[in-house]
């Protein structure tokens, strides 16, 4: 049930973030997410060896989304354009490196977001106003930073593969 009322895994996100998506959308509806030590995921999939394209298209458009979709429109109108700045800077990097497939996917994310707008914030419109819980409380909860060490320490993992 609990599922279903969080609208379930966004399939627009395909991997990176969807669990991040879904567990801020449970603990929006004042709901606890618990850590299960002793639980096992098994990819079936290679171990990432560096930074991919596809990699770095799906984590910046996913971390978008995220955040607008479900930060308070006061914390979206100071993320996102933050969340856009560093993803620029972070293609740029790219780029200056010569490594132009991670900066045109690491823009791609950007761009999509952004084509994509209207249709993430149709999905804001639909679980925004279910939610229980405003973000200072998840703040003081430790689970939402009103800041960007994360976003700066995952540019910071970037730039060493650059």
């Amino acid at each position: 049930e609990l599922f279903d009322e969080v609208g379930r895994f966004d399939d627009d996100y395909f991997i990176y973030d969807d669990d991040t998506d879904l567990s801020m959308r449970v603990r929006l509806l004042g709901c606890v997410v618990l850590f299960v030590s002793s639980s096992v995921v098994i990819h079936r999939s290679s171990v990432l060896r560096g930074v991919s394209g596809g990699m770095l298209y799906h984590s910046s458009k996913n971390r978008m989304h995220t955040a607008i979709k479900n930060y308070e429109l006061r914390n979206v109108c100071w993320r996102f354009p933050l969340l856009c700045f560093f993803t620029f800077i972070g293609s740029t990097g790219f780029f200056i490196s010569k490594k132009h497939e991670e900066a045109k996917a690491s823009l791609r994310g950007l761009i999509n977001t952004i084509i994509d707008f209207q249709k993430i914030w149709v999905k804001r419109l639909v679980f925004q106003p279910k939610r229980r819980i405003k973000d200072s409380e998840l703040q003081k909860r430790g689970f939402v930073r009103n800041d960007f060490r994360s976003t700066i320490q995952d540019l910071k993992i970037k730039l060493q593969y650059m």
